[in-house]
Parts: C-alpha cells; sequence; structure tokens
C-alpha cells in the first residue's frame, strides 16, 4: 500500500539530495532513451477520474493497467493505492475530492506512477525516500503539471484579520517541484511549463536553483569524469570541450 499524506511545512530545497538522486535513478534503471521517450500528458480540464487516471497509465506506457478510483477515509492522507500483482489497481482518495475534484489529478499522479514504478520493480526500502521518489518520477515523466499546479496561497479577508490558507499535494515542496519541471525542460529541450499565482513563484525559485547545476563549475574527479548537470551521472568530459552524457545523451560544457 502507498499513501500520499497531507504535506507539511519544510525549507524550500529541504530534499534537493534525494530528489537529484530521484533522477540519477529514474536513468539508471530505465536507460536515457527510455525517459528521454515520455512527452508531457496534457489533461481535459474535466472528466471522469477512471479516464484521468486510464490516460495517465497509457501516457506511462503501462497501458495494461487498469486503475479503479473510489472515494473513502484515509486517516489523514489524501490518496493510497494497493500495490497487488495486477492487472488491476485500486487507488482510494479522500472524499474530500469528490466535492472538491480540483486537485485530484494531482493525487492520481502520484498514486498511478507508484503503480508505475511497481511494475519496474524500482523503489526504497525507506519509506520518505520511496515517496520523494514517486514525486520526482510523476514530475519528471511527465505529469506533473496538476502537481505544482495544486499549489495555491489564498488570503481570506474577515472583519478585522486577514486569513492566509496554503493548498498542496505531495511530499515535495513546491519550489523542489518547480526544480524537478525545470530539470526535465532543460534535459528535453522543452519550454518551462507556465503556472498562475503561487504556483508560478515556486517554479520560477526552482527553475532558477536547476539553472545553477549548468553553471556552478562541477566537481571533477581524478579520472577526468564530471556529473553530468542533467541526470547527475559521471561522464568523462574533456576541460576545453563540449563534454555529451553517455547516460541521457545531453551536452554540456564541464
Amino acid at each position: 500500500m502507498a499513501l500520499l499524506r497531507r504535506p507539511r511545512p519544510a525549507a524550500p530545497f529541504d530534499h534537493l539530495d534525494d530528489v537529484q538522486g530521484a533522477i540519477r535513478e529514474l536513468y539508471a534503471r530505465l536507460s536515457g532513451p527510455v525517459v528521454k521517450a515520455f512527452g508531457t500528458l496534457a489533461l481535459p480540464d474535466a472528466g471522469p477520474l477512471t479516464e484521468v487516471a486510464a490516460a495517465m497509465t497509457r501516457h506511462l506506457g503501462i497501458g495494461d493497467v487498469r486503475v479503479v478510483v473510489g472515494f473513502g477515509p484515509l486517516g489523514g492522507h489524501v490518496g493510497e493505492v494497493e500495490l497487488a500483482p495486477g492487472p488491476e489497481y485500486v487507488v482510494t482518495l479522500s472524499p474530500h475530492y469528490r466535492d472538491d475534484p480540483r486537485d485530484a489529478p494531482a493525487v492520481l499522479a502520484h498514486e498511478v506512477t507508484h503503480v508505475f514504478l511497481h511494475r519496474h520493480g524500482i523503489r526504497h526500502a525507506d519509506l520518505a525516500r520511496n515517496e520523494i521518489l514517486t514525486d520526482t518520477a510523476a514530475l519528471y515523466l511527465g505529469l506533473g503539471h496538476p502537481m505544482l499546479a495544486a499549489y495555491r496561497v489564498d488570503v481570506v479577508q474577515g472583519t478585522y484579520t486577514r486569513r492566509r490558507t496554503t493548498s498542496r499535494v505531495g511530499y515535495l515542496t513546491p519550489p523542489e517541484m518547480g526544480y524537478v519541471l525545470a530539470k526535465r525542460a532543460l534535459a528535453f529541450g522543452e519550454e518551462p511549463a507556465r503556472f498562475t499565482g503561487a504556483a508560478a513563484e515556486a517554479s520560477e525559485l526552482g527553475r532558477r536553483r536547476a539553472l545553477e547545476d549548468y553553471t556552478r563549475p562541477p566537481y571533477r574527479l581524478e579520472d577526468g569524469t564530471v556529473a553530468c548537470p542533467a541526470c547527475g551521472h559521471d561522464t568523462r568530459a574533456p576541460r576545453t570541450v563540449t563534454a555529451r552524457c553517455a547516460t541521457c545523451g545531453s551536452t554540456f560544457v564541464p
């Protein structure tokens, strides 16, 4: 069983090492060509959640999977999936999403990605790292837009006070989500995703941090290898010319 909880406050890039490790693992376990074959899924503005889940499974190349979406109390969590042998998997969402389905695709993206990783035998024994891996994979493999779009900050003006409310879904912080989306855009040669409000601010913070991976001098090992700024894998790099990563195929100036 994989649970998606309501997030707790954290520093903007509190999980960055684990996020970078998750990107490295995706390239190591799936290969560069396979990772870069994933486009970005465009979802309709509305539709039955079973159809949304089916679109996600097709996007991830597990179209033989059938995801059944239901609702039920989850004790503070917002979603869970039973990771059975398949091909049918049951995803349960908090009853909140029956009345307010705006962010249900964000929860489904996480849970369907759990199924994808389960089918490929990719997981961490540590629960927290496994959930970070799942969020990162969903974002990097093209299901990420609804996850960051679910981040909203609203201010409610009362008679004498103003109340600030924050809504978001996932284990990564919003700037970390923006970082993963920017890392994907840079590696894939895509235009950055566009957001509004608080999600746009988080996206820009993440983009700036992702650009730092390309501008800061890489650590060079004694054998002449450096970490690729796109996928994080070590690759041999001459000091004076553009290098090409053997894992993901990205080119960069070491």
